[in-house]
């Protein structure tokens, strides 16, 4: 018997309909497989951080071996330089799960240090202010409609003006514009978050291969450091010029 156009119809479009559902399907794991690799990465680097802030013979060891600090930031720039423009390195199992773990060993230790440097209280404000305000961008990356090409056009413009300030401020130093400067860097922290969470959700018409998982976890990994150090610098800033005032009263 011969099919109908009707018949035929019903057939392409239900084709579609399961390329589509798998389609979706294989970005859901994907999805979820950056974002478990990155929180194993956030409870690794976690831990560290804890053991710096409660074990005082950390900060002391860490002063006492820069080399060792050095090598934390070396091993961290080549994996992260092997593993972005890499694309064998980057998808070849067990060696992108190798260098991705030793750029988290480097990235973790330095975090640790720099964190066994401010005083514990105001580290662990940061850490739950970074768990506020990474929700509340993720949720708004997940929800919103604004396109990620015109996040990515914000982030290039905030980042060239970010240069031209940071070069003028070698030759005028003004207060205003220091806080300009911070103020612009939280600001581009942030929209980075925003950027690599739609890229990897895959909804628009950037995004991520399935198989760059281990790409999509170390930016977004990186976005979320980034945001902890910006959030530690202003409370700790913030401290620091509540006391220089406290001591002008006494």
């Amino acid at each position: 018997m011969f099919e109908t156009h009707s018949q035929k119809q019903e057939f392409n479009t239900h084709q579609t309909f399961s390329a589509d559902t798998i389609s979706d399907r294989l970005r859901v794991n994907f999805v979820r497989k950056v974002f478990g690799i990155t929180s194993v990465q956030l409870a690794f680097t976690t831990l560290f951080t804890y053991l710096s802030l409660n074990y005082f013979n950390f900060r002391r060891f860490g002063e006492k071996h820069l080399g060792l600090l050095a090598l934390s930031g070396l091993t961290s720039l080549v994996c992260a330089l092997l593993l972005g423009f890499s694309n064998t390195l980057s998808k070849k199992v067990p060696i992108n799960y190798a260098l991705l773990g030793l750029f988290t060993l480097g990235e973790s230790y330095l975090i640790a240090f720099i964190s066994s440097q401010y005083d514990p209280q105001l580290v662990l404000m940061a850490l739950f202010l970074t768990a506020s305000v990474v929700t509340g961008l993720s949720l708004y990356a997940l929800k919103s409609k604004t396109e990620v090409t015109y996040i990515g056009g914000l982030i290039v413009l905030i980042a060239v003006g970010l240069m031209v300030s940071g070069i003028f401020s070698w030759f005028v130093r003004l207060k205003i514009l220091d806080s300009l400067i911070f103020f612009a860097s939280c600001v581009l922290s942030g929209l980075y978050l925003i950027y690599d969470i739609k890229v990897i959700m895959g909804k628009e018409g950037i995004k991520l291969s399935l198989d760059d998982y281990i790409r999509g976890a170390m930016h977004l990994y990186v976005d979320i450091i980034r945001i902890f150090i910006k959030i530690l610098e202003f409370l700790a800033n913030n401290a620091e010029k509540k006391e220089n005032e406290r001591k002008k009263r006494n």
